[in-house]
């Protein structure tokens, strides 16, 4: 139930206003270079400021001149959401100016992670299409496993939004061949849907079975070459799975963080369009 009290009923408008501008922002800012967590904490900021602005003309008009009036929304003043929302802006850009340092440890950690950021780019939204590799066969791999998850997906799942998205409705794929075998990565349409525990894992099923299938078929790697499969929804990832092109999964890792186990695989000293590697070369699937 919204409580209020006045014209405390159009602050929500000022907080639907912020989360229009965070949408709007998320991918333009994402698409700037930005690793996921700065990027997150500047479209913050951003949002943040467009909230306050907004808010701080409410109340202009509310309290005009003469006009004592109390206006609330949940018994908290509408002036006092727009102090909330100022201090969430340097808040934002304490946290982007933190990540950023925490960037350049982990860039000297994982020397793969500006090619998986310009990679994880291609597949931001459907304008730069729904598949992308390092190579013709890693392209031609990344749209075998679209476009069979896009056709599967409507048929396993129902619900969700009816909206396309940034992503047009379709699973957008990179694929990067390496010298031990090939990393997916994979835009999911609505993956925020996907909540209960048995439907992401039968995504993530659908995704690896497919992923496997390319691998083998597109890219003619053997069975005991190493695969592994990120899921991503708008901006952040939700799933990594590791394993190799022929049976389950090794290692399955749905932690916020589990897009680190993606840096090494773009790591420039593992790159290679050379052929099939032998077993004992096969990275290690948990680090």
């Amino acid at each position: 139930m919204i409580i209020w009290h006045g014209g405390g009923i159009f602050v929500i408008l000022t907080a639907a206003l912020g989360a229009v501008a965070y949408g709007f922002l998320a991918p333009l800012i994402a698409s700037m270079g930005f690793q996921s967590s700065v990027a997150a904490a500047l479209t913050m900021s951003a949002a943040a400021t467009v909230a306050f602005l907004a808010n701080w003309l409410l109340c202009k008009c509310l309290y005009r001149e003469g006009n004592r009036s109390y206006h609330s929304l949940f018994f908290i003043p509408a002036k006092a959401f727009t102090v909330i929302y100022a201090l969430a802006i340097p808040i934002g850009g304490y946290m982007g100016w933190s990540g950023a340092n925490e960037s350049q440890a982990e860039l000297a950690k994982y020397p793969g992670i500006p090619a998986f950021e310009a990679a994880n780019k291609l597949i931001t939204s459907s304008s730069n299409g729904t598949a992308s590799g390092n190579t013709e066969e890693a392209k031609i791999a990344a749209d075998a496993l679209s476009a069979a998850c896009t056709k599967l997906a409507p048929l396993m799942f129902s619900g969700g939004s009816k909206m396309k998205g940034l992503s047009g409705g379709s699973f957008l794929v990179y694929c990067q061949r390496t010298k031990e075998g090939a990393v997916f990565l994979v835009h999911v349409p609505d993956l925020r849907h996907y909540k209960d525990a048995d439907v992401k894992e039968t995504l993530g099923d659908m995704v690896w079975g497919n992923a496997q299938i390319a691998a083998k078929m597109a890219l003619k790697l053997p069975d005991n070459a190493a695969v592994a499969v990120g899921l991503r929804g708008i901006a952040s990832y939700g799933m990594v799975w590791l394993g190799r092109v022929s049976g389950d999964p090794a290692l399955k890792d749905d932690d916020s963080s589990a897009k680190k186990r993606l840096y090494d695989w773009f790591d420039p000293a593992r790159q290679s369009t050379a052929a099939p590697v032998t077993p004992p070369t096969a990275p290690a699937l948990s680090k």
